[in-house]
């Protein structure tokens, strides 16, 4: 039995209500998210669709970009938005056109938590 809060449908509305936050801390539109964590709906309602694992693991990758973030900028949300929208030379693009893509995320991801380390 697996113990991951994520499992079940409360952990995957949670989920999904901290990625809707988190993306409004960002500036990044419902759209946007949506294109983001893989919802081909549009829509980002408190309820994520049944049966979309890959949708929840999404969610989840964009909430620790979110957190690397945060903590980089020191939760200045000016500082997070501009870093998102602007041109990135070690990442070749602005991350969040990168994001769009789950390859994209993950390099977004991977990029930040090396910065973490450094």
């Amino acid at each position: 039995m697996s113990t991951d809060k994520s499992e079940g449908p409360h952990g995957r509305v949670l989920l999904f209500q901290a990625a809707t936050q988190a993306a409004y801390r960002l500036q990044i539109s419902e759209q946007e998210l949506a294109t983001i964590i893989g919802r081909s709906d549009r829509k980002n309602d408190d309820c994520p669709p049944k049966g979309y694992q890959n949708v929840s693991e999404t969610a989840a990758l964009f909430l620790r970009v979110y957190h690397s973030l945060d903590t980089l900028a020191g939760s200045d949300s000016a500082t997070t938005i501009s870093w998102l929208r602007s041109y990135n030379i070690a990442l070749t693009s602005c991350p969040i056109e990168l994001m769009r893509s789950s390859a994209g995320l993950r390099d977004v991801l991977d990029y930040l938590e090396s910065c973490l380390c450094r």
